[in-house]
């Protein structure tokens, strides 16, 4: 579903220029020439915005009226049901809806559309089966159609020293430290960016994935990390190549195999409390989530665990062109 139409773009539907419409026209071919349904409050005359259309040579499509923002989910869900030959849907609005269609909703802040950044989430969304993108491997991702982007902005995550303290309280059994949950989520709101696990969790998480989201008995963690995620709105997307390497250059070395493969991302950054790694040109875009606390004594001083100002760095990073700088055209 596209963008709701305003008073004056409805207005201006008329004079869309043929380079708009080209690009619409690529979205949709990326997506598997899925139908587009308008959104408008503006209950125009429907045959003449047909008419007009067609001769500028406009993809088939529906519209669907409705009347204030409050009203838009219902009708939106309210269509779905009454054509029930959709097996997915997404929705692309300037009205924030992703609390009523988590994993569905594209929310547009600005005047400007980002087409890249729609194309990205839309794919996933359309083209992509829920367990599908999840591996770094995924054989659609394979295929040479250079304008799919299934990734845009991407957070790649560690597990222990960034969602937990490594210290008093994990002692005391809290894995995931739901106030640093609510931090990664503010990241994520901030940026729409999608989570990676880079963490050594990585592999018993994609076990649980593949197990279907349940946890096998003894490995609870997983489960925990998942709903305590689930809880701010925030899905691992995928994670990064497991791999054979060891020692320092371990997690840089998969975080640029990873990258190799998406290389046309906007942005990344990465969320990481141990400083051995060797990252090499990766380490412009490393939040360290460690602190030093000079109220405590020198054997507990460094404390891990993402604040408040790892949060803000993060949105920093990730709202600049930080991946591969030398592929984009200004």
């Amino acid at each position: 579903m596209f963008a709701q139409l305003t008073d004056d773009e409805t207005l201006t539907m008329y004079s869309w220029d043929r380079g708009r419409i080209e690009r619409i026209d690529c979205l949709r071919h990326g997506l598997n020439y899925a139908q587009f349904v308008l959104l408008t409050k503006n209950h125009f005359n429907r045959d003449h915005f047909l008419i007009m259309c067609k001769l500028k040579g406009l993809f088939r499509y529906d519209i669907l009226f409705y009347d204030c923002d409050e009203s838009l989910p219902e009708r939106i869900k309210d269509y779905m049901s009454e054509n029930t030959e959709y097996d997915k849907f997404a929705v692309v609005s300037r009205i924030d809806l992703r609390s009523y269609f988590p994993d569905h909703a594209v929310w547009i802040r600005t005047e400007k559309i980002d087409f890249e950044a729609v194309n990205s989430r839309l794919f996933r969304y359309l083209c992509c089966e829920p367990a599908e993108y999840f591996s770094w491997y995924t054989e659609r991702m394979d295929r040479e159609d250079d304008d799919v982007i299934p990734f845009y902005k991407v957070i790649f995550l560690d597990v222990d020293g960034v969602l937990n303290d490594e210290g008093d309280e994990y002692s005391k059994g809290v894995i995931i430290d739901k106030n640093m949950v609510k931090r990664l989520g503010k990241i994520v709101e901030a940026t729409d960016a999608d989570v990676i696990l880079s963490s050594s969790w990585k592999r018993g998480y994609k076990t649980f994935v593949k197990n279907g989201f349940k946890a096998e008995k003894n490995y609870e963690e997983f489960s925990n990390l998942y709903e305590s995620l689930k809880a701010e709105g925030i899905t691992i997307q995928g994670i990064t190549p497991i791999s054979s390497e060891s020692g320092v250059r371990a997690r840089p070395f998969e975080i640029r195999e990873w990258l190799m493969k998406y290389h046309r991302i906007f942005s990344y950054v990465i969320l990481e409390d141990d400083n051995f790694w060797d990252w090499g040109f990766l380490q412009r875009n490393v939040v360290s989530t460690v602190t030093i606390d000079q109220s405590r004594d020198e054997y507990h001083q460094l404390v891990k665990g993402l604040t408040d100002e790892h949060v803000k760095k993060a949105i920093a990073i990730l709202n600049e062109r930080s991946a591969f700088p030398y592929y984009w055209k200004e």
